[in-house]
């Protein structure tokens, strides 16, 4: 998501703090998120997992259990901050991880339908045209387009909208130097 360089605009009203990294495995966003310092509680944070894990060779359950680890320590940190957390969108560049990414993405679903701080926004399927992805892609076939950043935007934003309700959200604190 480093790359959502409209982030700022596409979320509004809320303040949303893009805390992408370039390639991040799961396993260094918990390290983050578990070091963070930031002053400012955020109102709401949302994440995107697992992609880069999956094509490393990493399994879907310990994917599943790091996103339950990272959800612990959000716990930890910010109680019951609602946590958005973004399927993984199917790629033409990652096609051959399919199965492991809808493995990854309903497991997701039920953490999110089992816990009222954690909700689940489901995109995957709003970037298939007849079952393979659309469009929506740079050429290198992973990261997206200014088109599938709009598919992105949509979900998010709609999601958000019917979970918060009050402009002026902090997504997530101002990144730190």
């Amino acid at each position: 998501m480093h790359k959502w360089t409209t982030l700022a605009t596409d979320m509004a009203p809320w303040r949303a703090y893009n805390r992408g990294v370039n390639g991040a495995t799961i396993q260094a966003v918990r390290q983050m998120f578990a070091n963070e310092v930031s002053k400012e509680k955020p109102r709401a944070i949302v994440l995107y997992l697992g992609d880069n894990d999956i094509a490393d060779g990493l399994g879907t359950d310990t994917v599943v259990a790091e996103l339950r680890g990272i959800i612990a320590i959000k716990r930890r940190l910010y109680g019951n901050t609602p946590t958005f957390v973004i399927s993984i969108k199917p790629s033409p560049g990652r096609i051959a991880f399919a199965e492991q990414q809808r493995s990854y993405n309903r497991q997701a679903a039920g953490i999110a339908s089992d816990a009222s701080d954690i909700v689940f926004v489901d995109v995957a399927r709003q970037f298939l045209v007849n079952g393979r992805p659309g469009d929506f892609y740079a050429p290198d076939g992973v990261h997206l387009n200014a088109a599938g950043y709009i598919i992105l935007t949509r979900g998010v934003h709609l999601t958000l909208s019917k979970r918060l309700s009050q402009p002026g959200t902090n997504l997530c604190g101002p990144q730190l130097t």
